[in-house]
Order: C-alpha cells, then sequence, then structure tokens
C-alpha cells in the first residue's frame, strides 16, 4: 500500500514539476481547495506563507522600522 502511494506521489510530482516549469505556480491553490479547503483558508495560508518567506529573507537589520 506504501508503494503504490509513494508511486502515486511520484507521478504528481513530475506532473506539477512540468506544470511549473511554465508559469503555472498557483497548482497548489486548486489541490487545497480540491481537497476541502475554502478559498478564505488557502488565502490566509498564502498570507503567511508570504509574510514568513518576506521576513526570513531579510536580516532584521534590513528593515528599518521607525
Amino acid at each position: 500500500m506504501f508503494v503504490r502511494s509513494f508511486n502515486h506521489n511520484i507521478r504528481y510530482n513530475y506532473i506539477y514539476n512540468f506544470c511549473s516549469f511554465f508559469g503555472v505556480t498557483a497548482l497548489w491553490v486548486l489541490y487545497l481547495t480540491h481537497r476541502g479547503m475554502s478559498l478564505v483558508e488557502v488565502g490566509l495560508l498564502e498570507s503567511i506563507f508570504h509574510v514568513s518567506s518576506f521576513l526570513l529573507k531579510y536580516q532584521a537589520v534590513h528593515l528599518r522600522i521607525v
């Protein structure tokens, strides 16, 4: 059972990598809504991702908060 799901996920990973090569990067939104999440929940997760990405990319020295 584990091997079957593992091979299934590898196939999905190849499809995702192929689509993301052509600039279709919003597939995870479709995936999460397909799995039962609402658009509000997906939006909250996306905002958390972007805020944490911003804060972790730039050091606190580079942020000039007055």
